[in-house]
């Protein structure tokens, strides 16, 4: 695959000790494939992994699914 994309309910330091999105982003990088995420927070360094990091913002997860659905149509949009 070109892009491989992830998710996550929140993206942190302790993403990088091996939450599945880590391991994710780390064998498809190894495969030379960009990586993209989508989360409904980003903090610390957890994005540090993937070429391009979404988060819901403010209120993501009052509204999970619509915001999820948006946030990939834009990470989709830049590919």
């Amino acid at each position: 695959a070109a892009v491989v994309s992830a998710g996550e309910g929140r993206l942190d330091d302790q993403t990088l000790s091996g939450k599945p999105p880590a391991y994710v982003a780390r064998a498809a990088r190894a495969a030379g494939a960009r990586v993209l995420a989508v989360a409904g927070q980003v903090a610390g360094r957890g994005g540090e992994l993937f070429d391009d990091v979404v988060g819901l913002g403010d209120g993501g997860m009052d509204r999970p699914v619509e915001l999820t659905r948006q946030r990939a149509a834009e990470l989709a949009s830049g590919v």
